[in-house]
């Protein structure tokens, strides 16, 4: 699909590329790279602005697409996913947040996703992670893995269940009762880790359940799906312009195109077939098949 970028976008993208060609290191060095300059490029992207997700003429999806593609193609190791995406999913339900959450949406902090669990899927509902009500308020119990940029992240966004419903609740990374483990992976560019929560206490405006958190979490697996299928979703005030896409003529109507194996046109305009069978000579038909229906 071709997509045509308003100037806007196009800025946007050169920008966070001379951004990260200025902060990053070359592609050679990344597997040696210090935690110190990682966290220097995580505070440059978001001091030029790479968070600033649900005001007026604030990032929209298509813009953070564009963001993280200039990340990808430096191989920049920072908390920009997880960051992104809560508060894009969030950012809807600004107006209607616990102020724990609404707290996140308009902060700064890296964000992490402890959505994964051993044995399990991506869906919330099959999620062991539970909040459990104690006297003294609700408590994250479970263990969470493959959690990108956990040791960078300074907040935990976690998917659990709240009284048998899917419920996300946010907790400092450095909460009491947090354990949080490297893990190794594959590509060790990629920081991952795990997370084991024994008793985590977390505010109730730190939670969101019931309709609030189903709507949240369709609403980010929609944008999910939507990305992977290449339907953006411009915003106001800074809109997608696709282009149009190429009319795709006829086989017929193709320059050079070569005729069907078994069928052409003679230059009188009927269709000449060579029937397989027979393996007679070519009949000239008006009717597309030979005479004993073979070709038909």
């Amino acid at each position: 699909m071709e997509l045509e970028l308003t100037k806007e976008q196009s800025w946007i993208s050169e920008s966070v590329d001379t951004l990260l060609s200025r902060e990053w290191v070359a592609p050679a060095d990344i597997v040696s790279v210090s935690a110190e300059r990682r966290r220097r490029t995580w505070t440059a992207l978001v001091e030029f602005g790479a968070l600033s997700i649900g005001d007026e003429g604030g990032l929209g999806a298509v813009e953070l697409c564009l963001i993280a593609r200039a990340l990808g193609s430096h191989l920049a190791s920072v908390p920009f996913l997880g960051s992104a995406a809560v508060r894009l999913a969030l950012a809807p339900q600004a107006g209607s947040l616990p102020a724990g959450m609404g707290a996140l949406v308009s902060g700064q902090d890296a964000i992490g996703i402890a959505l994964l669990e051993a044995g399990s899927g991506w869906t919330a509902e099959r999620a062991g992670t539970r909040l459990a009500h104690e006297s003294h308020g609700l408590e994250i119990r479970g263990e969470k893995v493959a959690i990108e940029q956990l040791q960078a992240a300074g907040q935990l966004a976690v998917v659990a269940t709240l009284d048998g419903e899917p419920a996300v609740a946010v907790t400092p990374a450095d909460a009491a009762g947090l354990t949080r483990r490297a893990q190794r992976c594959l590509d060790e560019t990629v920081l991952i880790g795990t997370a084991r929560f024994d008793a985590v206490p977390v505010s109730g405006g730190g939670v969101l359940g019931g309709l609030q958190a189903r709507t949240v979490l369709r609403h980010a697996a929609r944008r999910r799906r939507g990305r992977r299928r290449g339907r953006p979703y411009p915003r106001p005030g800074l809109p997608l312009r696709r282009a149009t896409p190429p009319v795709r003529p006829n086989h017929r109507e193709l320059p050079g195109a070569a005729p069907h194996p078994r069928r052409r046109l003679c230059p009188a305009g009927e269709r000449v077939v060579r029937c397989a069978l027979r393996g007679g000579g070519p009949r000239r038909r008006r009717s597309g098949g030979c005479a004993c229906g073979i070709d038909r």
